[in-house]
C-alpha cells in the first residue's frame, strides 16, 4: 500500500512538473514581442529592414496620426525615396533580390531564365542557387563583416556566409513541421538549436492572442476572426515576431555586425483583410446574399486590422533599431504599395501581384545620409548602390542601378 501511494505521489508530482513546463513553453511561444530575447544593444553597423507591402500612403497617414513613432523618427532623421518597381507582371518576391543586388531579374539569375537540360529557355526558380551575382550581404561577408540574413525571399536553400542565414519564415515553419532538411534552413547548421526556440509557430496563438487587431467592442467581436482570416493573421504575427526575436539573438550569438531582416506580415494581412478596410473596393452587386451578409457582419470588427498591424510592425522596427549603433547605416525598404482592388472578367477580386501598385520606397539614415530629404523618380535597382555608398560597401561591377547622389550627404 505504501509503495502504491508513493508511486501515485511521484506520478502526481511528475504531472505537475510537466504541466508547468508546458505552460512556460507555451507562454514563451505566445510572447508578442522580442523583449524576453537577450540582445546586444547598439552592436550593428549596418541594418536593413525589409517590410513587404509597406504602403507609402498608409505610412504617411498613420505617421501623421502619431501611430508609427519608430518609422516616423527614422524618416525625419534621414532620406525618404520613392522608386519604380519591377511591375505587376513580375513575382513580387523576386524584387527582394534585385533590391540587394542592384541588378535586374534577367541578369541576376533569380527572376530571369536559364537553359534547361532539353535546350529550352525556362524560368529560373526562386532559390539562392539561381542567383548569379553578389548582394550587399555577400560583399560585407567577403570583407570580413559577420552578417545575419533573416527571412529574405530568394535565400532558400541557405548559403554559407561569414555569419548566419535563416530561410524565409513560411519555408522554415513548413519544413520544420514536416521534419524537412534543416541544412537548407539555417547556416551554419549548428545554430539551429539556438534559433529554433525563438521561431514561433502560428498554432501557438489562439484568437484571443490576436485580439489587439480586432475591434472587440463591436457586436461580433472576436467571432469575426474565423477560418483563413485567423490562420493567416496568426502566420503573419508569428513570422514577424520570429524574425525580430532571431535578429536580436544573433547580436550575441554569434555576434553579427550587420543584419538584413525581412518582415512579410503586412503583405499577408493586406491580402486577407483589404475588403474589410476598404469597403469602397467591394463590388457589392456581384456578391451572393450569404457572402454579403457575412462581410457586412465582419466589417465593424475587422475594418482596422491593417492599420493595427502597421502599429505592431512599427513596434518590431523599434526593437530592431535598438540593435543599431549610433553611427550605423540603417534602411527600411518596401518592395511595393497597394492600388485600388480590381476585378477579373468573372467578377472575382484580383489578388496577389494584381493588388500591388508600381511604386515602392525606402527610408535611409546614417552619418553619410542626407537628413530631412525626399527623393522621387528613382528605380528599384538604385537602392543597393545608394545604400552601399552610404555604408562604405564595395559592390561588384555588375550593378545596374545608380547611386542617388541627393541622398548621400556631403563629407
Amino acid at each position: 500500500m505504501r509503495i502504491d501511494r508513493w508511486l501515485i505521489s511521484v506520478m502526481i508530482i511528475l504531472l505537475v512538473i510537466s504541466a508547468i513546463t508546458f505552460a512556460v513553453k507555451s507562454r514563451r511561444r505566445q510572447n508578442g514581442g522580442a523583449a524576453d530575447v537577450p540582445f546586444d544593444p547598439g552592436s550593428l553597423s549596418v541594418l536593413v529592414i525589409g517590410i513587404e507591402g509597406l504602403d507609402l500612403e498608409t505610412f504617411e497617414r498613420l505617421s501623421a496620426e502619431g501611430r508609427l513613432p519608430n518609422l516616423s523618427a527614422l524618416a525625419a532623421g534621414g532620406t525618404l525615396a520613392e522608386f519604380e518597381t519591377l511591375g505587376r507582371s513580375v513575382d513580387a518576391r523576386i524584387a527582394w533580390t534585385s533590391l540587394v543586388t542592384g541588378v535586374s531579374p534577367e541578369n541576376q539569375g533569380i527572376g530571369g531564365t536559364r537553359m534547361s537540360l532539353r535546350g529550352k529557355r525556362v524560368q529560373s526558380p526562386l532559390t539562392s542557387k539561381s542567383r548569379t551575382v553578389g548582394t550587399l550581404w555577400t560583399a560585407l561577408s567577403e570583407a570580413g563583416t559577420p552578417v545575419g540574413v533573416l527571412g529574405w525571399w530568394g535565400t532558400w536553400p541557405v548559403e554559407k556566409l561569414d555569419g548566419v542565414v535563416v530561410a524565409p519564415y513560411t519555408t522554415y515553419y513548413l519544413e520544420r513541421k514536416k521534419d524537412g532538411n534543416p541544412e537548407t534552413l539555417v547556416s551554419p547548421l549548428e545554430m539551429l538549436t539556438r534559433i529554433d526556440p525563438h521561431v514561433l509557430w502560428p498554432e501557438s496563438y489562439s484568437r484571443m492572442d490576436l485580439a489587439r487587431f480586432v475591434n472587440t467592442g463591436e457586436w461580433l467581436g472576436m467571432e469575426a476572426l474565423i477560418g483563413k482570416g485567423y490562420e493567416d493573421l496568426a502566420m503573419a504575427y508569428a513570422g514577424d515576431n520570429s524574425m525580430t526575436r532571431v535578429a536580436r539573438l544573433l547580436t550575441i550569438d554569434p555576434g553579427v555586425e550587420a543584419e538584413f531582416v525581412l518582415l512579410t506580415g503586412i503583405e499577408t494581412v493586406c491580402q486577407i483583410f483589404w475588403l474589410k478596410a476598404h469597403t469602397e473596393d467591394v463590388d457589392w452587386d456581384y456578391l451572393s446574399e450569404s457572402t454579403r451578409r457575412i462581410l457586412i457582419g465582419q466589417i465593424p470588427a475587422l475594418k482596422d486590422v491593417i492599420d493595427l498591424y502597421y502599429e505592431f510592425v512599427d513596434e518590431r522596427v523599434g526593437e530592431l533599431l535598438e540593435l543599431a549603433a549610433d553611427d550605423a547605416t540603417i534602411a527600411v525598404v518596401s518592395s511595393h504599395g497597394y492600388d485600388r482592388l480590381r476585378y477579373g472578367s468573372n467578377r472575382q477580386p484580383l489578388l496577389g501581384n494584381e493588388m500591388h501598385d508600381e511604386t515602392g520606397f525606402w527610408i535611409m539614415s546614417g552619418p553619410r545620409v542626407s537628413r530631412g530629404l525626399r527623393v522621387e523618380g528613382l528605380d528599384m535597382l538604385d537602392f543597393a548602390p545608394t545604400f552601399a555608398a552610404a555604408a562604405g560597401i564595395e559592390l561588384d561591377d555588375k550593378v545596374e542601378g545608380e547611386v542617388s547622389e541627393e541622398a548621400i550627404a556631403p563629407d
